[in-house]
């Protein structure tokens, strides 16, 4: 059996600066990391609506738009709230770094760029990223079941392979069926992705003990 292959990060630079954002990419890639260039913020901000991304690497100051609103911009989207966005820039006012976290920036980069320092920036922002998601779809699955344990009973006639249950149950999948009776295949259709190998587990469990 093959390993599943993990999925290659995809991070975004916006900048108009060609050669820096060519850098970039380069000392990057190497590293086994996507990377897509986009020149102006809105370019950017387009990508971001289009894709998704794992972290987004801004400049401060562009002609078109600033990073300071080009983050607060992407920070509106609803699939880029917590997406980490490591700001970049050459200028050294006091109220640089106050104002990128303000806009919503994770963390920040001065110019020249040190390239392992920036590579390690991205790495740890990347897996806080990925530890955040893990947890956050934890969270979500403690609490599905939670309400699910709530909502009643559930259960599934093996000899027809037809599951029935409470009107509560059948309402939190989404099923209106009016005597509450639904073959097994149609019934996983409408089971949470996330949740569909761990109840099919727990079915096949169900079978052995049968069979035992």
């Amino acid at each position: 059996m093959q390993a599943k292959q993990e999925r290659q990060p995809q991070i975004l630079i916006i900048d108009e600066d060609v050669v820096t954002a060519k850098l970039i990419a380069m000392v990057l890639s190497k590293h086994h990391l996507g990377v897509v260039i986009a020149h102006t913020p809105a370019h950017g901000l387009s990508l971001l609506s289009q894709q998704v991304f794992d972290l987004v690497l801004l400049e401060v100051y562009m002609s078109e738009m600033s990073g300071y609103d080009v983050c607060e911009r992407l920070r509106e989207g609803v699939h880029n709230t917590n997406i980490p966005v490591i700001m970049l820039t050459d200028s050294q006012q006091d109220n640089t770094v106050e104002l990128a976290f303000q806009s919503g920036a994770t963390d920040f980069v001065y110019k020249p760029i040190e390239w392992e320092l920036l590579y390690q920036r991205v790495r740890f922002a990347l897996r806080s990223y990925a530890n955040d998601n893990d947890l956050r779809a934890t969270r979500k699955n403690l609490a599905y079941a939670q309400r699910l344990a709530k909502l009643g009973y559930l259960e599934w006639n093996l000899t027809q392979n037809i599951f029935s249950g409470s009107e509560e149950i059948f309402e939190l999948f989404g099923l209106t069926c009016g005597s509450r009776n639904i073959p097994k295949d149609e019934f996983l259709l409408h089971v949470q992705p996330e949740s569909l190998s761990s109840l099919n587990a727990q079915l096949s469990e169900l079978i052995d003990h049968r069979l035992d």
